[in-house]
């Protein structure tokens, strides 16, 4: 696995995903979506929003979907990245998708930040 805007590769049990080599805009923008569904702030000072735990989930599935660029199982190109794929997966290797998608986010944050 590699780091910002290169080609982030990740070995699954019987294939390998690529990533897209950044965060898409589109991407945040449905992840931030499914992760703040229904949550209310008040415009009090110090209050914190309590996020559902599975906004959080559906968050996670929304950003591996839309991040993925090409997937290979068991030396078939997968061409359409549904809920039923990633419903599919190996629970072990959707942690690690998932994972180096977060790393995006993460150093897409601390890119905006040294600018």
């Amino acid at each position: 696995m590699t780091g910002t805007n290169a080609v982030t590769k990740i070995n699954l049990k019987n294939g390998y995903v690529i990533l897209k080599p950044f965060i898409t805009r589109g991407a945040m923008k449905e992840y931030n979506k499914a992760i703040f569904n229904g949550v209310t702030a008040k415009a009090e000072e110090g209050v914190t929003p309590t996020i559902p735990l599975e906004n959080l989930g559906e968050a996670q599935d929304i950003l591996v979907k839309m991040m993925i660029e090409k997937c290979v199982i068991n030396d078939l190109e997968v061409g359409e990245f549904d809920q039923q794929f990633i419903d599919n997966l190996d629970n072990a290797d959707f942690k690690k998708i998932a994972d180096a998608c977060q790393k995006l986010i993460t150093d897409s944050e601390v890119q905006k930040k040294s600018l």
